[in-house]
């Protein structure tokens, strides 16, 4: 049987950062179980082959964690990535363009919003895509305007599955 090939979504995991805990309201009580938990999840989704586009804020020291996650990561970066680990990942890019269902979509890190300080630079998109598939937001919101987040604090903890994304899309 031939192995299928899947493609997962995830933003704002902040491995290894235990503020986040506090400032986002996670459902942990201490860094171990919240990393050990978005490890747990990641993996039991992700297999080893899978793409896996992360929108940013994977961790302060991702090389602590990049080798206990299942796929081939393509990291957006956010604010709080560096470049000096870029080798752990697969690919690496400050925006990236791709269709999810029937939709032109732009992964990006930062949402594109009157509130946002790129919007200047970057509203024009607006008009070239259907979604803004982002990140940084946290707990905020799931979707504003053409905007939709991805991050873990919004989904369940866990990574979307491109055809869950895709269907969600379609009820927006």
């Amino acid at each position: 049987m031939e192995k299928t090939l899947e493609t997962w979504f995830i933003s704002d995991t902040h491995l290894g950062h235990k503020n986040i805990i506090k400032y986002c309201s996670r459902p942990f009580n201490n860094l171990y179980e919240m990393d050990n938990v978005l490890i747990e999840n990641w993996n039991n989704d992700i297999k080893l082959e899978d793409t896996i586009y992360h929108l940013g804020d994977v961790s302060f020291n991702p090389n602590r964690y990049i080798n206990r996650l299942n796929g081939k990561i393509t990291l957006i970066y956010g604010n709080h990535d560096k470049r000096r680990f870029n080798s752990l990942y697969h690919v690496v890019k400050q925006m990236y363009e791709m269709e999810i269902g029937k939709f032109k979509c732009l992964l990006l890190h930062h949402p594109i919003d009157e509130n946002n300080r790129f919007y200047e630079e970057r509203k024009l998109l607006l008009d070239r895509y259907d979604y803004i598939i982002c990140g940084h937001v946290h707990e905020k919101w799931k979707v504003k305007g053409k905007n939709v987040n991805v991050g873990v604090d919004v989904w369940n903890m866990k990574p979307i599955h491109i055809d869950e994304l895709a269907n969600f899309l379609e009820t927006i």
